[in-house]
C-alpha cells in the first residue's frame, strides 16, 4: 500500500469521525482517537 493514499484514507476518516464528534461526541470517538495516536 502506497503511503500517498494510506495517508490520504486516514486525513479522510479523521475528517469524517471529527465532524460526526462535534455533532455527537461519544466514547467510541474517543477511543478511536486513543488507538491512532497509540499506532
Amino acid at each position: 500500500m502506497g503511503r500517498g493514499l494510506f495517508f490520504d484514507v486516514v486525513y479522510f476518516l479523521i475528517s469524517a469521525k471529527t465532524f460526526t464528534c462535534f455533532l455527537e461526541p461519544s466514547p467510541i470517538q474517543m477511543v478511536w482517537w486513543y488507538v491512532f495516536f497509540k499506532i
